[in-house]
């Protein structure tokens, strides 16, 4: 299993928490912690897990993704107090890093960016959620409480456009662009494709590697037979990863950042 397929349960629930009225979520928000290691163990979200069960934390969230881990802090049926007036229908990640951070500086973190991309995907498929970012025009459109899924927001997208909150992370210069786009690659992965395997991701993946130039495998073949194997390792050769003609989360989404 990849490592960002973990998601830790180290923390009691965060202390501000309250029943949805429905089970419906409608959007994705995206915060940051204004907290990040920059050296050596990352242990912003278990940070920030500690201070939302304090007594002292005006709010809460569902998630904290660092560098090193991704931890649970609420379950989906609570919502979070994420962003005053807009709780109800949302589900919430925290992000070690800070608003003032350039665009570099956000993209230097990119095992964490590739967290949340991949809880993005996992979460897009369990409640059906569209991965395509909602600005403020398209929040005050939908509004609050919209009764389907919608997509991926910001706090200060909702800041914005509800005008609730003063909160404007996680800051202009967050690559909303790169995290969508890896979050729609990692979208169509469910496992691990292996020599026999059958199935439609086996065809996405024929698919791609026809795109790329390779060939000598059943294109419209469900099958992931010797000859896609064959074709996997290539493309593992070419990007420098390990060949081994499987195909793992690390060859899938090399084969969308070509």
């Amino acid at each position: 299993m990849d490592p960002i397929n973990k998601v830790r349960d180290d923390f009691n629930p965060a202390r501000l928490r309250s029943s949805r009225p429905s089970p419906s979520i409608a959007y994705i928000v995206l915060h940051d912690m204004e907290v990040h290691d920059l050296a050596g163990e990352d242990l912003s979200a278990e940070r920030v897990g500690r201070f939302f069960q304090s007594s002292t934390a005006t709010g809460s969230s569902h998630l904290g993704i660092d560098r090193d881990t991704t931890q649970r802090y609420l379950n989906d049926p609570w919502a979070a107090a994420g962003v005053r007036g807009f709780n109800a229908a949302t589900k919430h990640y925290e992000q070690a890093g800070r608003a003032s951070w350039t665009y570099a500086q956000w993209m230097a973190e990119k095992t964490m960016l590739r967290r949340t991309a991949w809880q993005l995907s996992r979460d897009s498929r369990r409640y059906g959620i569209p991965l395509v970012f909602i600005g403020r025009d398209a929040l005050r459109k939908y509004g609050k409480t919209p009764g389907r899924p919608i997509g991926v927001t910001t706090h200060a997208e909702a800041t914005y456009a509800f005008h609730d909150s003063t909160h404007t992370d996680p800051g202009p210069n967050f690559p909303i662009v790169a995290v969508m786009r890896l979050a729609r690659a990692f979208r169509p992965y469910r496992r691990r494709l292996v020599l026999g395997v059958v199935g439609n991701d086996v065809l996405v993946w024929a698919r791609r590697l026809e795109d790329l130039g390779y060939s000598g495998f059943q294109v419209n073949s469900s099958l992931f037979g010797p000859g896609k194997v064959r074709a996997t390792r290539r493309f593992q050769d070419h990007k420098g990863l390990p060949v081994t003609g499987v195909v793992d989360v690390q060859t899938w989404t090399s084969a969308w950042n070509s």
